[in-house]
């Protein structure tokens, strides 16, 4: 195995992200078809984008193997229900960025097939609610539940658990929402007879970790935790290179890093400070002031915060992705204003098998004002998601959900 020590790495991003600024490319790129030829010939890319195990051999003509892999982002946090009074609260946390890692080997020091795992990115923050009804089609599901308020948007994923019949029972995508309603595909037929939940802890789930069998890694970001009265909320936790998660946040603490960097108690998300670390995750104040995910200027950054309502119970907007590098320029994705929805991650156009991998974290939501709290932004590639904005019950509204981890990736060049 070939691997660069910290400094030629830090070199060559520098150069590739100066290539992509002035438009050459000193690296391969998964978009473009002229550096991958038919099967069987070199140099010949492999790309794996969706979750999931697979199994890898190299060409038997290839004389090395360009491997990389990227870690999924941690999950924004639910954005908080409560009367805000005079005290105030915070908005949902938002997730980490994923660790990553980039290595050259002979082709001849594998051992095949090389087991590739992609993490999944973590779930968005929801809190439970019991389920009301349930019906199917056989193709189709339709849940209804909690107090009709909460709008999940399509696209997010819910988990359902205690249903009988129990095929309602699970991890699913949204397809279609209203008002405490949302529906997925599934096989599921009949009606409830037995009340289950659907939701969780309010706590963004940790990235999965991404890998190129035992030989790289790409550990998963921590979850941003939820929205609370008169408490700030933490900030999921950045990885590295390693087989590891972050820490998710919480209500009295940021989560903490698995060789990364921190998650932000109240405060921005902590930066990325050397290669293959994703940025930390965004917490939100006491008195619902968002704050920027952490940057990652080579790697997946955090997600930004979601506002919370002030000691005059104010509604407060959320708070931007952590900043990376996109196509050349440095880029953060643009908050959520009050009321209103966070804005998802941006990946790259051109992903390179290289030294680098930026990617920004989602946006956080704006708290509610006179509306529910608004939902977090997805994260790009491996990073974090954006907090949900908090809600008021004493205006009748909820919280918003918080925003999906981007999902790991992973790529193999033989040449």
């Amino acid at each position: 195995m070939i691997r660069r020590n910290l400094f030629a790495r830090w070199l060559l991003a520098a150069v590739l992200l100066l290539g992509q600024s002035i438009g050459f490319a000193p690296a391969v790129y998964a978009q473009d078809v002229r550096y991958s030829g038919a099967t069987g010939t070199l140099p010949q890319l492999t790309v794996w984008s969706t979750p999931g195990t697979y199994s890898y051999t190299a060409p038997a003509s290839a004389v090395e193997v360009d491997a990389m892999c990227v870690g999924a982002g941690g999950g924004g946090g639910f954005g908080g229900t409560y009367a805000p009074g005079s005290t105030g609260g915070s908005g949902g946390a938002g997730g980490a960025g994923g660790g990553f890692d980039y290595k050259i080997f002979p082709r001849s020091s594998l051992t095949y097939p090389v087991t590739v795992t992609v993490g999944a990115g973590g779930i968005n923050g929801m809190t439970s609610a019991t389920v009301n009804s349930a019906s199917g089609t056989g193709s189709t599901a339709t849940v209804t539940f909690g107090s009709g308020l909460l709008v999940v948007p399509v696209g997010a994923q819910v988990v359902i658990a205690g249903e009988t019949p129990a095929a309602y029972n699970g991890t699913w995508t949204v397809t279609a929402s209203s008002a405490g309603s949302v529906s997925f595909a599934s096989t599921a037929t009949g009606s409830q007879t037995v009340a289950g939940t659907i939701g969780g802890s309010g706590i963004g789930g940790q990235g999965g970790t991404s890998s190129f069998g035992s030989y790289l890694y790409g550990g998963g970001g921590g979850g941003g935790a939820a929205g609370a009265l008169g408490s700030a909320s933490g900030g999921g936790g950045s990885t590295g290179d390693i087989s590891a998660q972050g820490g998710s946040g919480s209500n009295s603490a940021g989560g903490a890093a698995s060789w990364g960097s921190s998650g932000g108690f109240g405060a921005a998300g902590g930066g990325a400070t050397l290669p293959d670390l994703g940025g930390g995750g965004a917490g939100s104040g006491a008195t619902g002031t968002a704050y920027a995910g952490g940057q990652a200027a080579i790697g997946p950054s955090g997600g930004g915060s979601g506002g919370g309502y002030n000691a005059s119970a104010v509604a407060q907007a959320g708070a931007v992705g952590g900043t990376s590098l996109i196509n050349g320029a440095a880029t953060s994705t643009a908050a959520g204003a009050v009321s209103g929805n966070g804005n998802n991650g941006t990946t790259p156009t051109v992903i390179g098998v290289g030294p680098a991998f930026p990617s920004t974290g989602g946006s956080g939501a704006g708290a509610g004002n006179a509306a529910n709290g608004g939902y977090g932004g997805n994260g790009g590639t491996g990073a974090g998601g954006g907090g949900g904005g908090a809600g008021s019950s004493t205006a009748s509204k909820v919280g918003g959900v918080g925003g999906l981890g981007g999902n790991g990736w992973c790529a193999a060049l033989a040449k």
